[in-house]
């Protein structure tokens, strides 16, 4: 692991152990992306629970966020009226859970359904 290549990194010759840095970088770069992924499931699992319906979409560049961080999960829920305030809260919980570990969660709505509409492009609907 991490640690392994970093006792090879100081004994090894300069050559060496840029690629050795090199790896070293590439692995820690997949440990966070496992964390960050885990993180974002249980979150989704979570939320699920708490709504009718649940979708996770496509990431979001920071053009279209306005934010200076990077999006790391991007979902959709259909909230029950009645859940929404249990809903909430479980939001802020999960904020204060990971704010620690540097991720945030934004809660917006309610939006149109469109996240659970099932409509094709191009194809006339007949009824």
């Amino acid at each position: 692991g991490i640690l392994k290549i970093e006792k090879e990194i100081n004994s090894s010759s300069s050559g060496k152990a840029y690629f050795l840095k090199k790896k070293k970088e590439e692995l820690m770069k997949e440990a966070v992306n496992k964390r960050i992924n885990e993180y974002g499931q249980e979150s989704f699992e979570i939320f699920k629970r708490l709504s009718c319906e649940a979708r996770i979409n496509k990431l979001l560049p920071k053009e279209v966020t306005e934010r200076e961080d990077d999006m790391v999960f991007n979902s959709a829920f259909l909230v029950d009226r009645d859940k929404v305030s249990e809903f909430i809260h479980a939001v802020d919980d999960l904020k204060t859970r990971y704010n620690d570990k540097g991720l945030n969660f934004d809660c917006t709505g309610p939006w149109p359904p469109y996240n659970f509409c099932n409509l094709s492009k191009g194809k006339e609907q007949s009824g």
